[in-house]
């Protein structure tokens, strides 16, 4: 991949000294010395392809000593096909604001990104939640899959089963012929994002929770269940813990 970047053989890349290979490179070791564990560039490399390179710069330490530094190279263009393929397009450099309140959200939500576990992200409307969610899909090892949103709020309560699970060919009367993918097998492999949980009726939520503890699913009309590898991002601008408490 580096070399398809440099547009360059691999064998005669071998020989090139750094500063040839990425210039302008500046006191990347002494600001890695420093606070920072890394360090993320955008340079336009003449000798590569027509596309910006986004470098970004890890530090290798023996005895709390920076000795050396991991280098990983993407092209504006890669990251473009992966985000239209995957359906996400936005990431933390996205997310504008430097508070101490921003800036902890930012670090915490990269540290829980390639967490297994079920994410709520609460949040008044128009808060940038689903940005929260794009952030971590594209922070996360799973941001060559799909990123699916569905917003529980907007789909009738009798058809949000059958959007989630899917449904066997002739399961409904006017239904898609051959059936139809539920949104979890859309996601398999990446990401899940439902928002507005609060309002998904609460005999759903049950079914919801039996997907997520058993990690299967079954489609509508259907009696065998599907394995399914899904991280499920969940947003409200509801106070869950008061709804709970209304109804029990």
């Amino acid at each position: 991949m580096g070399a398809e970047i440099f547009n360059k053989d691999k064998d005669s890349l071998l020989k090139e000294e750094v500063n040839y290979i990425l210039p302008d490179l500046g006191n990347i070791l002494q600001n890695l010395d420093t606070d920072k564990s890394t360090i993320i560039k955008e340079v336009k490399l003449k000798h590569a392809s027509t596309y910006k390179t986004k470098l970004v710069f890890k530090g290798i330490r023996h005895k709390e000593k920076i000795i050396g530094m991991v280098v990983t190279m993407s092209n504006e263009k890669e990251e473009k096909d992966v985000k239209d393929a995957t359906g996400a397009f936005l990431t933390f450099n996205d997310i504008i604001g430097e508070s101490v309140a921003i800036v902890n959200v930012i670090t915490n939500c990269k540290i829980i990104s390639n967490s297994p576990s079920t994410v709520l992200i609460e949040g008044e409307s128009g808060t940038g939640k689903e940005v929260i969610a794009q952030a971590m899909h594209n922070y996360s090892l799973r941001r060559a899959n799909k990123f699916v949103a569905i917003n529980c709020g907007a789909i009738p309560a009798n058809l949000i089963e059958s959007e989630l699970f899917g449904y066997e060919d002739g399961t409904f009367t006017g239904g898609k012929k051959g059936g139809k993918l539920g949104k979890f097998e859309i996601a398999n492999g990446g990401t899940l994002f439902l928002d507005e949980i609060g309002e998904m009726p609460l005999e759903m939520q049950v079914n919801l929770l039996r997907v997520l503890q058993d990690g299967r699913v079954t489609r509508l009309g259907a009696s065998r269940e599907i394995p399914i590898d899904v991280r499920v991002i969940v947003a409200t601008n509801k106070n869950l813990k008061k709804k709970l408490k209304r109804n029990f």
